[in-house]
């Protein structure tokens, strides 16, 4: 597979967006959820209301491929997080809709890395949040220690699984496994569509 970080550069000019159907009432999974970060912080969905929010998670087998997968992502729609150090690239611009300026850039994408810890003590759950800190010092890690996205969406084990939710907070669609340009093309595509629908 070609370097996500060089795809990047090129994938959304490529591939028409796909378009989700809509409802009248889209649904709620999902959008309840409250999970903590390794700093302690309490996030759910609906803190991101206005923005379309990509959960990438796993369990522990899948972090390799989670981490490179939420990065790639993150740069695909932040292109210039690609030249930046990773205290700086989180906060980068996101890449302008089609036909819109970087003064007006449309609805960001946020992609929200979850680990997937499963139910362990108060005790282990306090180092883990520590080597959390350490190994992400900059982006919050959502972890999710009661097992909230397996009862909500399954799990696919070793393997990255994605949750997209619109600009309304509302679940849209749902993806796992392993990533290749293709699948990653339509994803992009889907998550590029959900930001046109939000700016109409």
């Amino acid at each position: 597979m070609t370097s996500l970080l060089d795809f990047a550069a090129t994938l959304l000019l490529l591939v028409p967006t796909v378009a989700l159907a809509q409802s009248e009432s889209p649904p709620q999974m999902g959008a309840d959820l409250k999970l903590v970060d390794q700093f302690q912080q309490t996030h759910q969905i609906t803190d991101h209301v206005g923005e379309v929010v990509v959960l990438v998670f796993g369990d522990r087998h899948a972090t390799k491929e989670c981490r490179k997968l939420g990065e790639g992502l993150h740069v695909l729609f932040h292109p210039a997080a690609a030249n930046l150090p990773e205290n700086e690239g989180h906060l980068a611009p996101v890449r302008p809709l089609r036909g819109l300026t970087a003064e007006n850039p449309g609805p960001n994408v946020r992609v929200i890395p979850v680990a997937c810890t499963g139910p362990v003590p108060k005790p282990i759950r306090t180092v883990l949040q520590k080597q959390f800190a350490k190994g992400s010092p900059h982006v919050p890690v959502w972890l999710d220690f009661d097992n909230s996205l397996r009862g909500t969406f399954g799990l696919k084990e070793g393997e990255p699984n994605i949750a997209i939710f619109d600009s309304r907070g509302s679940f849209r669609k749902l993806e796992t496994g392993s990533f290749d340009d293709s699948r990653l093309r339509e994803l992009a595509a889907v998550i590029e569509g959900l930001r046109q629908e939000a700016a109409r």
